[in-house]
C-alpha cells in the first residue's frame, strides 16, 4: 500500500499538505519544484538520527514523486520528514504506524 506526502517546492520550500498522516510502511513523497538545484530528503528519528535519506537533482521544473519505504526494522511512532536545499528547509512530523 503507498501513500502520498505532498509538498511544493518554489525556489523556497513550502508544504501543501500531507496525507495520509499517519501511514503504514510504503509511501510516496510527492514535490513540485520550478528550482533545479538539487535537494535533500530525509526522515528523521525521534532520537534526531537519519534514518532515510534522498539526494533528489531534478531535471526539469516538474511534479516528483519519491517512493519511501520503512520496513518492519523501523520501530513504530513519530518522525520527521525533511527538505533541505536551496538554503532553506522544511519538516513535517509523521507517525508510522
Amino acid at each position: 500500500m503507498h501513500f502520498m506526502i505532498f509538498i511544493v517546492l518554489i525556489n523556497f520550500f513550502d508544504l501543501s499538505s500531507v496525507y495520509p498522516n499517519p501511514f503504514n510502511s510504503n509511501f510516496v513523497i510527492g514535490l513540485y519544484t520550478n528550482n533545479l538545484e538539487k535537494f535533500k530528503v530525509d526522515l528523521v528519528s525521534s532520537m534526531g538520527r537519519i534514518i532515510l535519506l534522498k539526494t533528489v537533482i531534478p531535471s526539469s521544473s516538474e511534479t516528483l514523486t519519491l517512493p519511501m519505504n520503512m520496513d518492519k526494522t523501523y520501530a513504530l511512532g513519530a518522525y520527521l520528514a525533511r527538505i533541505r536545499g536551496n538554503n532553506n528547509s522544511i519538516t513535517k512530523k509523521i507517525i508510522l504506524l
